[in-house]
């Protein structure tokens, strides 16, 4: 059986002088400094979201060690 090769996507821009292969970079570089900035506002969101778990938990965790504790000294 012959081997497939993958072909590029007929609609791939290509810049055809320098200044769009210079407009082509600094629309790069405005795509890369979005997706940094949803990448921050995503990492701020998860701790806030960490925090308010830890909060929550942390009765919890203090509980289930004092029935430990409790169980330790019945033992």
């Amino acid at each position: 059986m012959a081997k497939r090769t993958k072909t590029l996507g007929i609609n791939l821009p290509v810049p055809q002088n320098r200044e769009e292969a210079a407009a082509t970079l600094r629309e790069i570089g405005e795509i890369n400094r979005k997706v940094a900035r949803l990448e921050a506002t995503l990492n701020d969101r998860l701790s806030k979201l960490k925090e308010a778990a830890e909060t929550e938990a942390q009765p919890l965790r203090d509980a289930v060690e004092a029935k430990l504790n409790g169980l330790k000294v019945w033992a």
